[in-house]
C-alpha cells in the first residue's frame, strides 16, 4: 500500500461504505480490482483544486463502473475518516441496497438568474423521484449566490413537505480565484449539482452550529443589493469594515474569515463571511444574501468555543433525532474555512471530536466557503458561513 493512501470499507450495515485517501490522481489505478469489487452507486469527491483542472477523475472513476453517479467539488482542506488534511483527494464510494439516489446538475453562463437555476436543479430531481427526502447541494464557492440558488430549489417542493437540504461551497485553499463543482459528466469552475435520495430505509439527519459570538455596537445596514453589502451606518460598507479590521484590511478578502458578520432584523438571524471585496465601488460581497431591514455586529470566536459548539452539535443531532437508528451510517462534515483558520495547525481537533462521538461511522467532508443546512433555530435549510454542517446518511432496516 502506498504511502499516506487510506483505504477503509464498513460493512456491517446495509449501506456500504469505502473510503480512499490519494495524494495524486493515477493512484486511483493501483486500486481497480477493490473498487470494482465494491460495486458502488454512488462517489463522493472531495478534493484540491489541482484534482479538478482536468476530468482525469470522472474519466476514471467511470472506467472502474459506467453507470454511477459522481459528485464533489474543491476545497479548503479534506475530511476523511482518519481525519483531516490538505492537498489530497478524498474517494467516498456508497453501495446503498434499497435508497434510490438521482442528480441533477446545471452549468452557468454570466448574467444568469440563480434563483431559476435552482428552480431548474428542483424541478429536474422531481422528474426523476417525487418521493425525495434529502438532498445534496454543491455549489460554486465565490463566483455566485448560493443563497438564491437553494431559495429556488426549495421553491419546488411544498411547506409542509420540504426534504432536508444540506451541502456546501466549493473551496481553493483559500486563494478565491476559482472553484469547481464535480458531477458524473466531470467537473466545471461553471457547475452546480445536486443529488437526491429517498427510500423507506433511508436516514438522513441535518443540523449545523456556528459557535461564533457577536462582539461590540450593533450596526445598521443602510444599502444592500442580494448578498452586497454596500452602506454600514450611511458609510460605504467596505470603507467602515476597513476601520474595524485595522491592520488586517491588508490582507482581505481571505481576513474576512476571521471576521464574520451577524445580521438581526429580529425574525432572521444568520452570519455571513466576507468572500470578496470591490476596491472600486467599496462594496464588500457575502456568502450569500442579507436579511431585508437588519443590523449588524461583528462576531469573534476562539478554538475553545468553536469545539464545544461541535459537542452541542452532535449530541443534539443523538439525542433528538438518532436514538431509534439500528445501524451504523455515515456522517458528512462540511466546516467553514474561517473555523480552520482560527484553529490553525490543529484544524484537525474538529474530526477528532466528531469521531469521540461516531466511533462506528465512516467520516468524510471539507472545508468550505459556505454551508447549506438548518438548526434548531431555522424552519428551511438556508446558507450559513463559519459553521459545521453535520449530515447523518444510512439505510435503517435489519
Amino acid at each position: 500500500m502506498l504511502k499516506y493512501v487510506y483505504f477503509y470499507t464498513n460493512e456491517t450495515t446495509k449501506m456500504k461504505t469505502l473510503q480512499l485517501k490519494i495524494n495524486h490522481i493515477n493512484e486511483i489505478d493501483n486500486y481497480t480490482s477493490e473498487l470494482i469489487k465494491f460495486n458502488a452507486n454512488f462517489y463522493l469527491v472531495f478534493g484540491s483544486y489541482e484534482f479538478f483542472e482536468t476530468n482525469v477523475i470522472s474519466e476514471k472513476l467511470k472506467s472502474i463502473k459506467k453507470n454511477i453517479i459522481i459528485a464533489g467539488c474543491s476545497t479548503a482542506g479534506e475530511i476523511h475518516n482518519d481525519g483531516a488534511t490538505e492537498g489530497s483527494l478524498i474517494i467516498t464510494c456508497f453501495k446503498f441496497k434499497t435508497t434510490k439516489i438521482n442528480q441533477a446538475s446545471q452549468t452557468l453562463k454570466e448574467g444568469d438568474n440563480y434563483l431559476n437555476i435552482g428552480k431548474n436543479l428542483g424541478k429536474e430531481l422531481i422528474s426523476k423521484d417525487k418521493e425525495i427526502k434529502g438532498i445534496i447541494l454543491l455549489s460554486l464557492g465565490h463566483q455566485i449566490n448560493s443563497s438564491e440558488l437553494l431559495s429556488g430549489l426549495l421553491g419546488c417542493f411544498p411547506q409542509r413537505n420540504q426534504p432536508v437540504v444540506t451541502g456546501g461551497l466549493a473551496g481553493d485553499n483559500g486563494l478565491f480565484e476559482k472553484t469547481y463543482v464535480c458531477d458524473t459528466n466531470g467537473p466545471s469552475s461553471q457547475k452546480v449539482t445536486a443529488i437526491s435520495f429517498s427510500g423507506d430505509d433511508l436516514c438522513f439527519v441535518e443540523n449545523s452550529h456556528a459557535g461564533w459570538e457577536p462582539i461590540g455596537d450593533e450596526h445598521q445596514v443602510t444599502k444592500f443589493k442580494n448578498n452586497i453589502l454596500k452602506q454600514i451606518d450611511g458609510i460605504p460598507a467596505l470603507e467602515f469594515y476597513k476601520q474595524k479590521l485595522g491592520i488586517f484590511a491588508n490582507k482581505l478578502p481571505q481576513a474576512g474569515l476571521l471576521f464574520p458578520m451577524y445580521f438581526n432584523n429580529g425574525t432572521e438571524k444568520t452570519i455571513r463571511t466576507v468572500i470578496n471585496v470591490d476596491d472600486e465601488k467599496n462594496e464588500i460581497i457575502l456568502a450569500g444574501d442579507i436579511p431585508k431591514n437588519a443590523k449588524l455586529k461583528l462576531m469573534r470566536a476562539s478554538s475553545n468555543i468553536i469545539l464545544k459548539d461541535i459537542n452541542e452539535n452532535i449530541l443534539f443531532i443523538k439525542q433528538t433525532q438518532l436514538e431509534n437508528v439500528l445501524n451504523t451510517g455515515l456522517v458528512l462534515a462540511i466546516s467553514c474555512v474561517g473555523r480552520k483558520m482560527l484553529l490553525g495547525s490543529k484544524f484537525y481537533k474538529e474530526q477528532e471530536v466528531i469521531r469521540q462521538h461516531f466511533k462506528d461511522e465512516m467520516i468524510a467532508g471539507f472545508y468550505s466557503y459556505g454551508e447549506i443546512g438548518k438548526n434548531q433555530s431555522i424552519e428551511n435549510s438556508t446558507v450559513h458561513n463559519q459553521t459545521l454542517s453535520l449530515l447523518y446518511i444510512g439505510e435503517n432496516s435489519v
